[in-house]
């Protein structure tokens, strides 16, 4: 089942080119997906149109269960953790925003940052934190918002690569515990095809559906694998739809 359908979708900002028309593209229950494209594409600028940050010049977007602003949680580039709040005060805030009960937020918290790698850090303060936990606070209140779809804006892009790949193996680990839709926007291909069940390649100016690349590796997968032959066949492949556009049939 979709819970999430563009239908011809066309956007662009005045005084610029159009950033999409007439995309159209579905995102299923319990999928992850992966949006890759160059910089200044407008990856991020989907994850807004989805989001209801900017409405749709032309088509629609349909949402299975009503989602709408506020009801998509939403992960940017940057943490935005708060640093006069502790880790049990920055997780517990989209629930004390909803009007859950502080008390009630905080028992919730405390009893998920095992599963998030916090455990013994719920007093600390974000300085006190390395990149990577930094980040998995930032995630544990992303799926404490309680909604269906996760939209993740590159979300290890600052990190660096030892830190970048541990906190993809413990993303892909964490999603499969929670099951929530999740759309990913990142540049780096390699993330894309560890994380994803689908991976949407956008172009630039993008028109009409996403080259769209089913990712056949059964999950979970291993750091291991972007050395096969299968996997760097995939990434060949996105390589070209991104810098060859549609002269690929």
């Amino acid at each position: 089942m979709s819970i999430l359908k563009a239908i011809d979708i066309t956007f662009g900002f005045e005084h610029d080119r159009l950033i999409l028309r007439k995309c159209s593209f579905e995102i299923g229950e319990n999928e992850f997906i992966s949006l890759v494209g160059l910089s200044g594409c407008g990856k991020s600028t989907v994850l807004k149109l989805i989001a209801g940050l900017y409405p749709p010049q032309e088509g629609r977007l349909e949402y299975a269960h009503g989602a709408q602003l506020g009801k998509i949680g939403f992960m940017p580039q940057q943490d935005l953790l708060m640093p006069w709040r502790t880790v049990l005060e920055n997780a517990a805030l989209p629930m004390e925003i909803q009007g859950v009960n502080k008390r009630e937020a905080q028992r919730r918290v405390l009893e998920l940052l095992p599963i998030f790698g916090l455990q013994g850090y719920e007093n600390a303060y974000p300085f006190e934190l390395s990149g990577g936990m930094r980040q998995r606070v930032s995630f544990l209140r992303c799926v404490l918002t309680g909604h269906q779809m996760l939209l993740l804006d590159e979300p290890f892009g600052s990190l660096d690569a030892l830190t970048r790949r541990e906190m993809q193996l413990w993303l892909t680990e964490t999603w499969q515990k929670w099951k929530q839709s999740v759309l990913l926007v990142t540049h780096d291909l390699d993330e894309a095809l560890l994380l994803s069940d689908r991976i949407f390649v956008m172009t630039s100016p993008q028109e009409g559906p996403y080259y769209e690349i089913k990712v056949p590796f059964p999950k979970p997968r291993q750091p291991s694998q972007v050395y096969t032959k299968e996997w760097l066949d995939l990434k060949e492949k996105m390589t070209t739809f991104l810098y060859k556009k549609r002269e690929i049939k």
